[in-house]
């Protein structure tokens, strides 16, 4: 799901000062001086800013102020022990594949789950949220029309210092195309930076679940993420698309018409993370937010966010709704995208 790089965000904490994290457990890493804390060993980042609808997070192109150290591409390994490119303020091909394996656990390809424990790449310019340096510069996946990624400094971080990252330029937040930021102001540029909600006076109030202002008044809800109690919660994007049809997992080109009515989540196919199909959110069958039918499989985010999605069990009656067909999901058989 899209709480897209969240992972990347665990070390910003521009509303409070606790670790932002949507995992529920996992090991920190050093990314550019700035320490991130570490998803949930099942999965990657779901709030996607790395884009791959045309720059191709993982390649080593993209904007760069210095024509990229001699490293850009060589051979590097991630893992539990850090990103062997940051030295050179790249980034391991490897984080930048772990971090795209979004949605449910059942979207990520196969030849994907070698990445989730770390692996082995080579050394790319840096995606959103990633440590850089302004002489190095940024990739820059181009999705959703946003403007290109550039190191921005001013960004507060766990220990109330600040970081350089890389980030995508605003004018307002319809610019940004990940549905869980919105345009903030960073050391007077104003950049695209995760959502938070349900905050007052620093502290993570609640309730949760409820409407909160995306891009405009009461145009998103409020998701919890991080265990229970939650670490933090974001303000998804909603839209008009209704349960069960095609949706966008980004706002494209300063529109939410794509995104999914108030109560459902856009669960990204499978071989195209910006594109999938709005489904019912829930918290699970102990939650206040139970699945409309009691049949219904929960299948959980990967990441340890608080929301799950409804799914048909269809391990009795392989048929499902258009635009879902029945696949292994754990816990059984279930009508996915």
């Amino acid at each position: 799901m899209r709480t897209e790089t969240i992972m990347r965000a665990m070390a910003l904490t521009q509303m409070f000062a606790i670790p932002i994290g949507c995992g529920s457990s996992g090991t920190s890493v050093t990314t550019g001086g700035a320490t991130v804390a570490g998803a949930s060993s099942a999965g990657g980042g779901t709030s996607n800013g790395a884009g791959t609808s045309t720059g191709g997070a993982g390649g080593s192109t993209g904007s760069s102020t210095g024509g990229g150290p001699a490293e850009l591409g060589a051979a590097c390994t991630f893992n539990s022990n850090g990103d062997t490119c940051v030295t050179y303020d790249l980034e391991c091909t490897a984080e930048i594949k772990w971090v795209l394996c979004e949605g449910l656990d059942y979207p990520c390809p196969p030849a994907d789950y070698t990445f989730l424990e770390g692996g082995s790449g080579t050394c790319a310019l840096p995606q959103e949220f990633a440590g850089c340096s302004p002489s190095i510069g940024c990739q820059d996946g181009g999705f959703g029309g946003s403007p290109g990624l550039a190191c921005s400094p001013g960004f507060p971080v766990t220990g109330g210092s600040t970081a350089v990252l890389c980030t995508y330029s605003c004018t307002s937040s319809l610019d940004c195309a990940n549905i869980s930021e919105s345009c903030q102001t960073f050391d007077s540029n104003q950049r695209c930076s995760y959502n938070y909600c349900d905050v007052s006076d620093g502290q993570l109030v609640g309730p949760f679940w409820n409407a909160c202002d995306a891009a405009g008044s009461g145009d998103g809800e409020c998701l919890p993420y991080g265990g229970n109690p939650p670490e933090g919660a974001v303000c998804y994007q909603n839209g008009s698309v209704a349960d069960g049809d095609l949706c966008m997992a980004y706002r494209t080109q300063g529109s939410t018409s794509g995104q999914c009515v108030f109560g459902d989540f856009c669960v990204p196919e499978p071989d195209n993370q910006d594109v999938g199909v709005c489904m019912r959110l829930t918290d699970g069958p102990d939650g206040g937010h139970p699945c409309p039918t009691a049949s219904d499989l929960t299948l959980t985010d990967v990441i340890g966010a608080n929301f799950s999605i409804c799914a048909q069990d269809c391990s009795n009656d392989p048929s499902c709704p258009p635009n879902l067909t029945c696949q292994s999901v754990p816990g059984g058989q279930a009508c996915v995208p």
